[in-house]
């Protein structure tokens, strides 16, 4: 029996198709696993959607409450900051004129010691008074 040139090519040729129908096989094989699984994920995703859509819409409500609370900490800042210039406005004059406010407030602490010690003495006096009378 003699090889031929047709018999070598037959022979490569049905050795591709074989190995060509096995890759494809395969192939097919891998497709329908990974279809089963992706079906498998997408029920799991219809399961999880109205919880995954409730928690989604109480996450928009946190953010609205959430923007409600900035929007009136940013109210309170901007009050805080104006009246911390008011104060500071008023403060500062205050502040520079204090010694000139302070003299006579040394003054009236003064005369006020001085009442006081002057009220002392006249006490005392009565109490000797009283004392050399009984």
């Amino acid at each position: 029996m003699t090889v031929t040139l047709v018999d070598v090519l037959l022979l490569i040729l049905t050795a591709s198709v074989v190995v060509a129908v096995v890759f494809v096989v395969r192939l097919a094989l891998q497709l329908t696993r990974t279809t089963a699984e992706a079906e498998e994920m997408i029920r799991h995703i219809n399961y999880l959607r109205p919880q995954i859509e409730n928690i989604l819409k109480e996450a928009e409500g946190e953010l609205s409450d959430l923007r409600d609370v900035t929007q009136k900490v940013d109210d309170i800042a901007g009050n805080v900051g104006a009246i911390t210039h008011q104060t500071t406005k008023l403060a500062l004059p205050l502040l520079t004129n204090a010694s000139v406010l302070a003299k006579p407030l040394r003054y009236a602490g003064a005369a006020l010691a001085g009442a006081k010690i002057g009220l002392q003495v006249l006490g005392s006096r009565k109490k000797k008074k009283k004392d050399e009378q009984d």
